[in-house]
C-alpha cells in the first residue's frame, strides 16, 4: 500500500498496523508525511548497509507515531535524506548520513543483541535536534561523527533522558 500510494501521487499517508519494508520502495526526491494510525505500524530497514539503501534518497520526510527498526549493528538507517520524527520508537542502531534531523518525543532502544554500540550515529548529518527523547543503551548512546566534508555537526539535546544499566558504559555522547 505505501509504495502504491506514493506512486499514485499521495504524499501524506496514514499507515495501518503492519511492516513496511524499505527494500520494497524508492521515493527519490519526494516530500512525504508518514503517520502510524494504528499500534504496530513499523518502517523496517533490513538492508545490510544504509549507504546502499535508497528508500528515501533526497527526500524530506516527516515520520509520526511509527516504530523505525533496523537489523542492528552499524550503518543502519536512511542515508541521504532530511527528516522530522515525532513520537517514534527506534529499535536497534539508527544512522543519519546527510542533512538535518529533528527528533521530538522519540524513544531509542539499542539492546545488546544484536550488537548495538550506539542508539544513533550522525555520520555526516549536518544538524540533529533531540527534544524530550529517551535513550536506552548499553555501551555508548550517540556517536557524533563528522564526514562528507563537514567541518562541524550541530547536535542539541533538550530535556532528554539517557538510561543505561552498564556501569562500564563509556558515556552518553561520543564525539569523533
Amino acid at each position: 500500500g505505501l509504495k502504491a500510494g506514493v506512486n499514485a501521487g499521495y504524499y501524506d499517508i496514514a499507515l495501518k498496523a503492519g511492516v513496511y519494508e524499505t527494500k520494497d520502495f524508492s521515493f527519490n526526491g519526494k516530500t512525504l508525511s508518514l503517520t502510524g494510525i494504528e499500534e504496530g505500524a513499523k518502517i523496517l530497514n533490513s538492508q545490510n548497509n544504509a549507504v546502499a539503501s535508497g528508500a528515501f534518497d533526497s527526500c524530506k520526510v516527516t515520520f509520526k507515531d511509527l516504530t523505525i527498526e533496523t537489523l542492528g549493528g552499524i550503518y543502519k538507517g536512511f542515508a541521504r535524506m532530511e527528516a522530522t520524527y515525532t513520537n517514534c520508537n527506534f529499535v536497534n542502531n539508527y544512522f543519519t548520513f546527510f542533512g538535518k534531523h529533528e527528533f521530538v518525543g522519540c524513544k531509542f532502544d539499542a539492546p545488546t543483541t544484536p550488537k548495538n554500540e550506539h542508539c544513533l550515529w550522525t555520520y555526516g548529518a549536518s544538524e540533529l535536534h533531540f527534544t524530550e527523547c529517551e535513550f536506552n543503551y548499553n555501551d555508548r548512546c550517540i556517536n557524533v561523527y563528522q564526514d562528507n566534508g563537514k567541518s562541524s555537526v550541530a547536535v542539541v539535546f533538550d530535556k532528554c533522558e539517557f538510561n543505561t544499566e552498564n556501569a562500564a558504559s563509556v558515556g552518553a555522547v561520543e564525539i569523533n
